[in-house]
């Protein structure tokens, strides 16, 4: 047996992660209803029969909606209220709802994070 060097490898910089987790607080903080939708929308995907989903069709839809609803009545700065959530906050919905609700751990897949890119 030979005498091998020991690897040593560093997990990705802790400061990406936790500027994303920070700007989804801050997103969520005001922006209570987003939670309530994806809640709503996961719920009756459940209902319907669904066992596995996609957090990010549920965010989709949720943008979707709110852009259909704040278009259709005639709002002169639509534009402005558009609901900007961002990709980056899917993983955390997803996250959270899967903490809240441990009777059905594997609704959302969840994928193993290898590094934050900055």
């Amino acid at each position: 047996m030979t005498n091998q060097p020991e690897l040593s490898f560093k997990p990705p910089p802790a400061e990406n992660l936790g500027r994303l987790e920070a700007a989804f607080a801050a997103f969520d903080h005001a922006n209570p209803s987003v939670k309530h939708r994806f809640d709503q929308h996961c719920l009756d995907l459940l209902a319907a029969g669904f066992t596995h989903y996609s957090a990010d069709a549920i965010c989709a839809a949720i943008r979707f909606a709110h852009d259909l609803a704040i278009q259709s009545v005639g709002d002169q700065d639509a534009e402005g209220k558009r609901l900007r959530l961002n990709n980056n906050h899917v993983r955390f919905y997803a996250e959270r709802w899967t903490r809240e609700h441990p009777e059905h751990p594997d609704f959302f897949q969840s994928r193993k994070q290898h590094g934050v890119c900055s």
